[in-house]
């Protein structure tokens, strides 16, 4: 074995620390690989969680505003052929309902065939255009109280270019319902159809919903 002021044992020393380190580097490097894909798929699953949340919240917004009784009778008076409800309606749903959620930016008031008979905005009213929509064939079709939503869609109704989720729901006669006591026999009137802005799925996707609520940064 070389003495120790051999030159061979000092590149044999030299080559074990050069070894360890290298060892020690690789095992650094695997364990902040490993750390780093954990916290990936954390990140991934606790968006996957916020994005479902507030989906499940847009629709229940949906379900409970098609089963608002003003909207309710206001549709079928419009129905009727009162024009008088038609503004009443409009300014129940700017004044007591467009202001519940702020990423709300249009509610459509539609019947059966897809025509819009009352908005928030006046403007909106007759226009036709969302009857070949998927997600109001399938709110039409349900007699229950469910909700559907759209993909990202942009859209230029009220006032401008936007990218929104639709949301509808039927609107059911709620007076039938409760004399039939039973949903198969509950009758389809009318659906509505929420505009929602798609700025809360950016903020989560983003990271920026997470710090609004406090976090110390988006990881």
């Amino acid at each position: 074995w070389p003495s120790a002021g051999d030159p061979d044992r000092k590149e044999l020393t030299l080559a074990a620390i050069i070894g360890n380190g290298a060892i020690d580097f690789r095992l650094s490097q695997n364990h902040l690989r490993a750390q780093t894909m954990e916290n990936l798929v954390l990140l991934a699953d606790l968006q996957e969680g916020q994005v479902l949340n507030w989906l499940e919240n847009v629709k229940s917004r949906t379900v409970n505003f098609a089963s608002d009784g003003f909207i309710n009778n206001g549709l079928k008076q419009i129905l009727s052929g009162d024009k008088q409800a038609v503004a009443e309606l409009n300014r129940h749903l700017l004044e007591n309902k467009l202001p519940l959620d702020p990423n709300i930016i249009g509610i459509h008031i539609m019947d059966v065939n897809g025509k819009v008979v009352a908005a928030n905005l006046g403007d909106e009213v007759g226009d036709q255009d969302m009857a070949m929509e998927e997600v109001f064939i399938q709110a039409r079709g349900s007699r229950v109280a469910n909700a559907f939503l759209s993909d990202i869609v942009e859209t230029v109704h009220f006032g401008g270019k936007n990218n929104v989720v639709f949301a509808t729901a039927p609107i059911v006669d709620q007076e039938r319902l409760e004399h039939a006591g039973d949903e198969t026999k509950s009758e389809t009137i009318g659906v509505i159809m929420l505009f929602y802005k798609t700025q809360p799925l950016n903020d989560i996707l983003t990271g920026k919903a997470q710090t609004q609520l406090g976090a110390l940064s988006t990881w």
